[in-house]
Formats: C-alpha cells, structure tokens, sequence
C-alpha cells in the first residue's frame, strides 16, 4: 500500500497496532522482526507511547525500547553464562557489532528457533520435523540457562497446525513431564546456611521408610530471587556423602548465572543432602527454590 510521507505510514503503522491491542485483553508480549521496513525512519516516541498507553504492563521484544534482547542465534541455544541484567549487548536491530549501553539494563534472553527448516512453508520439508528429544535439549539450553523458549511452527494451508508437529509436541511434552513435572523428592523451603551457603535436606517422595534416607539425584534446577538482583555470578553444587560423616562432593561448577532457572545435570549420585555455594556475586545473592531429579537412564 502507498503511503504519501513518512507520517501517513506511522499512522497505519499505529492504527494495525491499536487494532491488536485493544480487542483481545491484556497482551503480555508484543514482537518486531528486525527487518522489513528499512528506509524509513519511525517515530518511535509517538509510537511506543501509543503501545504503552494501551498495554501499560506489556513486554516488547527488538524495538527502540525494549524489555527483552535476542540471544544472537535461531537455533534455540543460551550461551554460559547468560546474564539477563547486562551493560552490552552482541545484537541490535541496527548492528551486528557489540555495543555498550549507558547504563546495566534487565534484559532477558529471547531464544527463537523453528520446527522444521523453515519459518513458514511447512508443506514439503516434514522430514526436517525437530525430534521430541531436541526440543528438551533445547529447552534446556534456554529455560534451563535462565532465558525462554520460542518454537514457531508455520500453519499449512489451512491455517492449521500440521499433525507431524504438533504430535512432535506432544511428546515433548509427556518428555518434560516425564523429566520436570515434579520433584523426585520433597523438602522444606531452601535453607540459607551462610551467607554464601544454601541447602536442601532430601527425604524420599513418597517416604519409604522413617527417617531422612538417601536417594538418587542427577538434575537440580536452582532459581534466584530476581526481585532483589541478578547476582550470583560463579557457584559449586554440592552432595553430602551418605556414609562419609560430612563429606560432600562437587556435582556442578564453573562461571555460570543463575538467574530466573539454571538446570544443572551431572551423574547420577545417591545423597541425602544438596549444598548450593556461591563463589561470586555482585550484591547480595538471594536463591529463591532449588529442586531435585532423578531421570532413570
């Protein structure tokens, strides 16, 4: 469609967004594409005050002012460590250099990937389908490294969901059921043991016998208090030896975040008790949950 100036377009341009935002109730999450429009120069104060007065609370992705960043690739795939408050960023939408910002800023990793070796055509490349166990791979390697997880899926020529995809999603999802839905065992709240020190007691979920009694773990997932700050920065996972008098062994180290969910995984271990220790922080660290697996190989 033609448009004489630069203002008729922003007029468009805002008038399909209110379109959006005003007849389906509150929008959490409203995407750009980096390109597409090149040659143009926006109004982005007007406009991002028009989307904001409509959805006050919502979230914007790749925009002039955004409240999220891209991780860089289309496969899926967080890097280690994967701050989300961060003073540079790798990717912009209008450079692919490394650019400082003023100031640190909260911005989460988007992590965006296709089922199939497409974004949209899906009528000849079914053979390319992701596997049900790349996509927990991948979940973990996004959720699982403090970021989120964003499948597009192309519709087929009926506006539908080709069946071979979403069967693909079904059992991703009886797979991160199987391995996620709950924990192996139960305990009470993490405990803050030092300052630097947290830990969890195991019990057996359901209880097998009286008492604490060990049980074997191979995954934790850990989620820092991200109201307070995103500080841990370099931490060691510990397990207390069931016939050691106090002995523990290191399950998971190195320069990693935490953030809003780190999944750690290591051999499988028998243990009755985790120990999280922080090696460094900026600020004042505050674990919110840690929670315990077993996957049975």
């Amino acid at each position: 469609m033609p448009f004489s100036d630069g203002k008729e377009y922003d007029d468009y341009f805002i008038n399909q967004i209110s379109e959006l935002l005003t007849h389906y109730g509150k929008i959490d999450y409203l995407w750009f594409d980096g390109c597409g429009s090149e040659g143009h120069q926006y109004d982005q104060n007007r406009i991002l005050a028009a989307i904001r007065s409509m959805q006050p609370e919502i979230l914007i992705f790749n925009m002039w002012d955004p409240d999220t960043r891209w991780v860089g690739n289309e496969d899926g795939y967080a890097p280690m460590p994967n701050f989300s408050s961060i003073k540079a960023v790798d990717f912009s939408v209008n450079t692919t250099e490394k650019e400082e910002m003023e100031t640190e800023k909260f911005l989460p990793t988007e992590c965006d990937f296709k089922m199939r070796s497409t974004w949209f055509d899906c009528e000849d490349n079914e053979d390319t389908t992701k596997e049900a166990d790349e996509l927990l791979g991948i979940y973990e390697m996004s959720v699982g490294r403090g970021a989120n997880f964003l499948l597009n899926i192309g519709p087929d020529r009926n506006g539908l969901l080709p069946e071979k995809d979403t069967q693909r999603l079904r059992e991703f999802g009886a797979l991160l059921e199987k391995r996620y839905g709950n924990a192996l065992m139960e305990f009470g709240p993490v405990q803050k043991e030092t300052e630097d020190q947290w830990g969890i007691q195991i019990t057996p979920f359901p209880p097998q016998n009286a008492g604490d009694q060990p049980v074997l773990v191979n995954r934790v997932v850990i989620e820092e208090n991200l109201e307070m700050v995103e500080s841990v920065e370099e931490f060691a996972l510990y397990a207390h030896l069931p016939h050691s008098w106090g002995q523990r062994v290191c399950l998971y180290r190195g320069g990693a975040s935490i953030g809003h969910k780190c999944i750690c995984t290591f051999p499988t271990i028998r243990t009755g008790k985790l120990v999280l220790q922080i090696l460094k922080k900026n600020g004042d660290a505050e674990i919110r949950n840690m929670k315990a697996y077993y996957e049975k190989v």
